[in-house]
């Protein structure tokens, strides 16, 4: 469209500012009229006048960190969120969800949720649970179990009659390869990831790549490029191996 002479709407210009200050008091004040958030929050020893002003300074008017805040705020959460005050980005928000998942899990954390995390942390679109299972290394019983742990950081749509999920927003994958947290248990070391995804296919270079599926064949290439020196070095001995005349 931009190439066609259509004008570019850029709503963190400051001619939108003022609009999206009121949207979000609007929202703010909607979700504090709900009795359990309000319960909740109160329960702090936060009045909601209080609330609501560091709120939207602390949000910078951005909708990912209110929503995740209200959703814990409904869910009975906001105690353990706001423990040293309001968090002071949408990161975060995510450290502090990204925790509690870990420790509420326990062991399945890494078992489980870490892998399909790492997975979806370098996936170019949606994928199945068998996908997930394939690249992950999972039990496929174990990724459905996961899955509804990892529920509130998905989006799940409906693909041919199948389920399909990937991350919800981008914000939440770079939290996750950020290596301002490699020291974090969930931090996805991402050249890695995607030599998990990218090991998967190349096993089927032998047999003609006959097993790639439409995902292996239009993002393959992308995951051995971004799978660092070791998954570029693994295509080059196949094609020495398998195509060399």
């Amino acid at each position: 469209f931009s190439n066609a002479g259509a004008h570019i709407i850029y709503l963190e210009s400051e001619e939108f500012e003022a609009e999206k200050r009121t949207t979000v008091k609007v929202f703010i004040e909607r979700e504090l009229r709900k009795p359990d958030i309000q319960h909740n929050i109160e329960s702090t020893g936060y009045t909601l006048d209080i609330f609501k002003k560091e709120l939207i300074d602390c949000s910078e008017l951005n909708f990912l960190y209110l929503r995740h805040l209200f959703l814990a705020a409904g869910s009975g959460e906001i105690v353990d969120l706001l423990k040293g005050g309001l968090p002071d980005s949408l990161d975060s928000i995510y450290v502090l969800l990204l925790d509690r998942i870990n420790r509420s899990s326990g062991p399945d954390f890494l078992e489980t949720c870490h892998p399909i995390l790492e997975i979806l942390a370098v996936t170019y679109q949606s994928l199945s649970t068998l996908q997930i299972s394939h690249f992950s290394g999972i039990d496929l019983n174990q990724v459905n179990t996961a899955i509804q742990t990892l529920q509130p950081f998905l989006d799940e749509k409906l693909v041919a009659k199948e389920k399909q999920y990937n991350l919800y927003h981008r914000s939440f994958r770079d939290c996750l390869i950020s290596s301002k947290h490699q020291e974090k248990i969930w931090f996805v070391e991402s050249q890695r990831a995607h030599r998990c995804i990218s090991n998967f296919y190349l096993q089927f270079a032998p047999s003609g790549w006959n097993g790639v599926d439409a995902y292996g064949f239009d993002f393959l290439s992308d995951h051995v490029q971004n799978g660092g020196e070791a998954s570029q070095q693994q295509l080059i001995d196949i094609i020495d191996k398998y195509w060399r005349i």
